[in-house]
Order: C-alpha cells, then structure tokens, then sequence
C-alpha cells in the first residue's frame, strides 16, 4: 500500500484506481482490527502470551480514521490489562 500510495502522490493526483485501493485498504483494516478485538476479548493464554506484539502491531493505526481508532483503541482496550509489558511498551513509545 504504501509503494502505492507514494506513486499516487508522485503522479500528483488521486486516480480513481489510487482512490479504490485506499477503500479498500481502510475497509481491510477495518475488518481485521474488528476480527482482533473479538479475538481478543477472552482474556485467553494466546492473548496474554501475544498482548504486546497486538500491541505493537495496532499502535500505528491511532492516528487513522475515527472507526480504524475506535478499533485500535477497543484491541488495546483488550491486551493492556493482561500484560505489564504490553502497557509499558504502549505508555513509553515515542511513535505516536
């Protein structure tokens, strides 16, 4: 997405193609943050064993579209409370 993204930009224009693969990349991730967070929810020994590589994976979508934060912020919402690792990492990351 990115590689495609920066030859959009290049172009100096939005395509309708560029536009379509923009809807689509935030309709996937969307989704995918969706199918995380039910995951999540049981606070399972896979969860806890995996809290702060999700973490780290949903950091970078904070600064998305309010659903794809709303999202990111209910998988947090999910693994921070079962991994002090997890809530160090996310307290001490200077991304964001």
């Amino acid at each position: 997405m990115q590689l495609f993204s920066q030859q959009c930009v290049l172009q100096d224009k939005f395509p309708s193609s560029c536009l379509s693969q923009r809807k689509a990349y935030h309709l996937a991730v969307h989704a995918s943050l969706g199918l995380l967070m039910n995951a999540t929810l049981e606070k399972t020994d896979a969860v806890k064993s995996s809290s702060l590589a999700i973490a780290k994976a949903v950091l970078p979508y904070l600064d998305k579209a309010a659903d794809i934060q709303e999202r990111a912020v209910g998988c947090l919402s999910h693994v921070l409370p079962v991994s002090n690792d997890a809530t160090l990492h996310f307290i001490t990351d200077k991304s964001r």
